[in-house]
């Protein structure tokens, strides 16, 4: 056993903690530890360690990215998805734009590397975003106007855009590897090529466990994902100098078709994931930390700061351009701009890359970018604490609250038991519609309802399978009548 490696682990959940007390993010504590643990403090994590950081980084990704889907919600999804694309995409590309020529002025980076960096920053992090919203997208589902729920979607393919926009300028930065297929050509077939590979896995994944539910509870279940994002980084390192391809693409793919084929299974994996997650996040930042020249970081920290305060400066004000038509407070806005601040997951994945290739001004990259993550995330949360509880206790008590606008309604996540046959289901979506009134009218108004979808497990509680209803309630039905809220936990899956 690793004894260096045990220190490591306490030392970041102790750190981790510290921090919570704090009210700071927990992953400031563990790249500090993560810093102090390196070669260039007291050197505890062997080079055999540091020499896989790279693919067990990309893996803790991948468990955190999975997560992120399995909390989305499908319906809401599909019709938010243009705007959704949108705030994934169009702030990375301004921010992008606007940190090369401050990187090459004014940290002297080649201006090919400084597109490097502009890449690397320009990405949201969904390890401190995610947590904070899972709740916070319960309340307010307007499908096109649910900002919060935009916003963490956005999150989610945004991280990815982002490390496939970084995989495919660093297959054309090193163009020299492609020896039988040109970038030209490899780029679009690595695109589609992993797509269609998540699309098969995501089919795969939805037939086996639902015809095998017996077996696979959501223990196995994830395992056996988890077996099919292994496949996909494999093939990533396989064909590494044929295809630029960017493997977590085909698990965004992936998570996608299991959400869409079987949105209730999805959720019930979305908290074992969860719980895989804690470890996923140690392991991600204080590997990253573990690779910091803390000397370097002090050289660049000043002239760095200025350059992610510009990008920050510009990134806000496209995305408050961006929700201005929503109908937020400002408190609210302030809230949905800082949360696009901080910088963290995607950094910690591939920061390090450039130096670990040898690009000129690759430890500039990976000092800058641990900067970013301390300074952003610091300031996430100051805003979180000073306009965070308050936007989010402001749209809890808001008219477009969905689930909670009557007490008696359960919220998504809830177990509830029918009074009428003692049948237990579990609430895995919620939104406000438009019912026709029920009085004999010549013409019927539309009143104001909400319409919860509820999903039943098969009878021996295993993965996969069971059944669906959507019940519709109005301010004249009483959920009290046929239904009762369960206490957390009563309805287990194995």
């Amino acid at each position: 056993m690793n004894s260096p490696l045990i220190v490591v682990i306490i030392a970041g959940l102790t750190a981790s903690y510290i921090c919570r007390k704090l009210r700071l993010s927990a992953l400031v504590g563990m790249l500090l530890v993560g810093i102090l643990c390196g070669p260039h403090f007291f050197n505890l994590l062997s080079p055999s360690a540091l020499a896989v950081a790279a693919d067990l980084r990309k893996l803790a990704f991948a468990a955190i990215l999975s997560w992120a889907i399995f909390e989305l919600q499908r319906d809401l999804l599909n019709q938010a998805l243009l705007p959704t694309l949108l705030m994934a995409t169009i702030p990375v590309l301004f921010e992008i734009g606007c940190l090369v020529p401050l990187s090459h002025f004014g940290l002297h980076l080649g201006w090919q590397e400084s597109g490097i960096l502009g890449i690397v920053l320009s990405a949201v992090s969904l390890s401190f975003f995610v947590p904070k919203v899972v709740n916070l997208k319960q309340y307010a589902k307007t499908g096109i106007q649910n900002i919060a729920y935009i916003n963490l979607a956005s999150i989610i393919f945004n991280n990815v855009f982002t490390i496939l926009i970084f995989t495919l300028y660093m297959s054309l930065y090193f163009k020299n590897q492609f020896t039988l297929i040109p970038p030209s050509t490899a780029i679009p077939i690595s695109i589609i090529a992993m797509i269609v590979l998540g699309l098969l896995f995501g089919y795969i994944f939805n037939k086996i466990t639902i015809k095998y539910d017996s077996f696979f509870t959501p223990i196995r279940s994830m395992l056996l994902l988890f077996g099919f994002i292994l496949v996909m980084i494999h093939i990533e390192d396989l064909v590494h100098n044929i295809l630029p391809v960017a493997s977590l693409l085909g698990v965004l793919v992936m998570g996608v078709v299991i959400l869409e084929k079987s949105e209730a299974n999805a959720h019930i994996l979305s908290d074992k994931f969860k719980t895989l997650c804690i470890f996923c996040e140690l392991l991600l930042f204080v590997l990253i930390g573990a690779q910091v020249n803390i000397h370097i970081v002090w050289n660049v920290s000043l002239v760095g700061l200025g350059v992610i305060a510009c990008s920050l400066i510009l990134r806000s004000g496209v995305i408050n351009y961006f929700i201005k038509g929503y109908g937020l407070t400002r408190k609210e806005r302030a809230f949905f701009v800082g949360s696009n601040i901080p910088k963290a997951t995607v950094q910690a994945v591939i920061a390090a890359i450039p130096m670990e290739l040898g690009v000129p001004g690759g430890d500039i990259i990976l000092a800058v970018s641990v900067v970013a993550i301390l300074v952003t995330t610091l300031i996430a949360d100051l805003g979180m604490i000073f306009t965070g509880e308050p936007a989010l206790s402001s749209i809890k008590n808001s008219s477009s609250n969905l689930i909670n606008t009557r007490e008696s309604v359960p919220a998504i996540g809830k177990s509830i038991r029918s009074k009428r046959d003692g049948s237990l289901w579990e609430v895995i979506d919620g939104n406000k519609v438009s019912k026709k009134s029920d009085k004999r009218e010549t013409e019927k108004k539309m009143i104001p309802a909400i319409k919860l979808k509820l999903y039943q497990p098969p009878p021996n509680h295993s993965f996969g399978g069971g059944k669906y209803i959507t019940i519709i309630l109005t301010e004249n039905d009483s959920f009290d009548d046929e239904w009762e809220i369960l206490p957390d936990h009563d309805m287990e899956y194995h």
